[in-house]
């Protein structure tokens, strides 16, 4: 399976500190942000890496050359105009397929799981599922009321992307928060626009639900996601997560994974 790390992002949220840095290659405890992305991606035995940039771009290729293990293919994906969350998938598709399937991660999030089955568990039922999308969520208080949830039914069949207001009847459906990781199969290409920027959860998946295409979310309470927006939740999440790493044997033993593999001795939290 290939996996494309999607890094193309402007950050604006972070100005000015992504005037100099792309949000993906801007260090969180010591590694740029898309190495979380990375290290669980490698965990599943994956070496075949596509980035796509746009904003800053030798700053996300130069973080990801001294990220990826040279002995593993690294593929670039550059957007002279940002194509948005689908069109970045289009337009790396000659890169992506070879196989039935691909998966899919944000690079500028954080994310810590006690151990990857949470990753495999969502490959398999992708998988068994026949799935043209199968999203990797966790249950998140704010999910639904302060921002966007992704709503499922009792077998975990996505719905409806929104807030608890804008839906007619959501006693039957559950509100969860997707934190940037999925898995599609090759039949999205069929949706995706090509050389056009286009959002997907604003215009590919209501097309994918109106065809009847199964799309399945699968949750996790094995994982832990940090809000890292803006300077205030950035600073904020570097020291919420060395706080839970220390008290939670899991976390604290994913975190030393994480340091070994990139060659990291003492973690640093840089403020912006």
């Amino acid at each position: 399976m290939k996996a494309l790390i999607l890094c193309a992002g402007m950050g604006n949220r972070l100005k000015p500190h992504t005037l100099k840095l792309a949000k993906p290659a801007i260090p969180f405890l010591g590694v740029p942000m898309m190495a979380y992305s990375l290290f669980y991606l490698e965990s599943l035995g994956l070496t075949d890496f596509t980035i796509n940039t746009h904003h800053l771009p030798n700053t996300v290729e130069q973080a990801a050359k001294n990220l990826v293990n040279p002995k593993h293919k690294l593929n670039f994906s550059f957007e002279p105009k940002i194509q948005d969350s689908a069109g970045g998938i289009s337009a790396a598709k000659k890169f992506l397929q070879d196989q039935d399937d691909f998966i899919v991660s944000n690079g500028d999030c954080v994310f810590l799981f006690e151990d990857s089955s949470p990753l495999h568990d969502l490959i398999q039922q992708h998988k068994d599922s026949k799935a043209i999308a199968s999203f990797l969520v966790l249950k998140h208080k704010d999910a639904g009321v302060q921002f966007n949830a992704l709503w499922a039914d009792e077998q975990m069949n996505f719905k409806h992307r929104g807030l608890a207001t804008d839906l007619k009847d959501s006693t039957e459906l559950n509100p969860y928060h997707y934190f940037g990781l999925a898995v599609y199969n090759q039949r999205i290409f069929n949706y995706l626009p090509e050389n056009k920027p286009s959002s997907l959860f604003d215009d590919i998946i209501p097309k994918l639900v109106a065809n009847k295409e199964v799309i399945k979310l699968s949750s996790t309470n094995k994982a832990i996601w940090f809000e890292t927006g803006n300077p205030t939740s950035y600073n904020s999440a570097q020291k919420e997560l060395k706080n839970i790493s220390s008290q939670n044997r899991s976390y604290q033993l994913a975190m030393d994974n994480i340091y070994n593999r990139f060659h990291i001795s003492t973690p640093v939290i840089s403020e912006l």
